[in-house]
C-alpha cells in the first residue's frame, strides 16, 4: 500500500514538475523572444508611401501593413499560415463542376420585394379615394361682422399694464440673480484653478520631483537603445526660409542621431523658400519585452515617483 502511495507521488511530482517548466519555458520566450520589425517609407509633396512587417518567433505571428495614400491602408495578420484579420472570404463549391466561387446573395428577393412595391403602388393609384364634404367659403367681411366686438375698460388696460411690468421686473431681476450667481461660481473657480497650480508648483519645486526628472531621463534613453531602430538607410532632405535656422538644426540632428542610424543620409537644402521636409527610409528593429518589464518595475518601485503621486492626490 504504501508502495502504491509513493508511485502516485513520484508521478504527481513529475506532472507537476513538467507543468512548472513548461510555465517557466513560456514565461521566457514572452521575456526574452524578441519582436522584430522592419519598415519603409517614402515621402514629399507629391506622393506619402509605406510598408512595414513586424514578426514574432520566427514568423509565428506575422503582422503587414502597407499605406499607399489616403484610404488606401492595408492590414494582414497571420498565426502560423493561418489570416486572422482580415477574415477570408467564404467561398461554395460547385459539386457538379467542382470549381470554388465566392458566395454571392441571390437578387431574387430583391426583384419580389420590388414587384411588390409596384403593385401595392398601382392599387393606391387605380383606387379612387372618398369624396370629401365641399365646405363653403365665407368672406372675410362675414367672419369680422360675426365675431363679437370686445370692449375693454380702463381699468382692465391699467391692470394689464401692471400685470407686464411685474412680470419684466421679475425676468429682470431673474436674469441680474443669475448673472451674479455665474459670476460668483467663475470666481470660485479661478480661485481654485489658482489654488491648485501653486499646489503642482510647489510639487514641481520640490527635490523629490528633481530627482524623478533625472531618473525618467535615464528611463527614456535606456528605452530609446533597446526599442529604437538598430539599422537605418536612406535619406532626409530638410529645410528651413532662414538658412542659419537649417544650419543650426543640422548640427542638434547631428549630435543627436544616434551612432546605428550613421547610414542616414542628411541633406540640409539651405536654399528652401519655405519649410521643407522629404526623404525615403529603410529601418530594422527589434523590441524585447524583458526591457520593458524592467522600466515597469523600476517605475513602480520607485521613491520619488510614489512621493510625488501622494502629493498629487492631496
Amino acid at each position: 500500500m504504501l508502495h502504491i502511495i509513493l508511485v502516485i507521488l513520484k508521478i504527481a511530482g513529475i506532472l507537476l514538475a513538467t507543468v512548472l517548466t513548461l510555465l517557466l519555458l513560456a514565461v521566457l520566450i514572452l521575456l526574452f523572444v524578441p519582436l522584430r520589425y522592419e519598415a519603409q517609407g517614402k515621402y514629399n509633396s507629391s506622393e506619402i508611401r509605406g510598408k512595414g512587417e513586424v514578426t514574432w518567433l520566427l514568423h509565428l505571428v506575422t503582422l503587414r501593413f502597407s499605406f499607399e495614400g489616403p484610404g488606401k491602408m492595408n492590414i494582414l495578420l497571420k498565426v502560423l499560415w493561418f489570416p486572422l484579420f482580415p477574415k477570408p472570404e467564404k467561398t461554395r463549391v460547385d459539386h457538379k463542376s467542382g470549381k470554388r466561387s465566392k458566395a454571392v446573395k441571390s437578387p431574387a428577393g430583391k426583384t419580389a420585394r420590388k414587384n411588390n412595391d409596384f403593385n401595392e403602388n398601382s392599387r393606391k393609384v387605380s383606387e379612387p379615394e372618398p369624396s370629401r364634404p365641399v365646405q363653403e367659403k365665407v368672406s372675410p367681411q362675414k367672419e369680422k361682422q360675426s365675431l363679437p366686438k370686445e370692449s375693454f375698460s380702463f381699468s382692465e388696460k391699467l391692470n394689464a399694464l401692471k400685470e407686464r411690468i411685474l412680470q419684466f421686473y421679475k425676468r429682470l431681476k431673474r436674469s441680474i440673480e443669475e448673472f451674479f450667481g455665474k459670476l460668483s461660481a467663475l470666481s470660485r473657480n479661478v480661485e481654485a484653478f489658482r489654488r491648485r497650480a501653486d499646489h503642482y508648483l510647489t510639487i514641481w519645486n520640490e527635490k523629490e520631483t528633481r530627482a524623478f526628472l533625472v531618473s525618467a531621463k535615464g528611463y527614456v534613453r535606456y528605452a530609446l537603445r533597446h526599442f529604437g531602430p538598430r539599422k537605418a538607410r536612406g535619406f532626409i532632405r530638410y529645410g528651413m526660409a532662414d538658412p542659419a535656422l537649417t544650419g543650426q538644426l543640422t548640427g542638434i540632428l547631428y549630435v543627436l542621431r544616434p551612432l546605428a542610424l550613421s547610414e542616414l543620409e542628411l541633406i540640409p537644402d539651405f536654399e528652401a523658400q519655405s519649410f521643407l521636409v522629404e526623404g525615403e527610409i529603410s529601418v530594422k528593429g527589434h523590441i524585447r519585452a524583458f526591457h520593458a518589464v524592467k522600466i515597469g518595475l523600476k517605475l513602480l518601485f520607485d521613491k520619488n515617483l510614489k512621493h510625488i503621486r501622494q502629493r498629487i492626490k492631496e
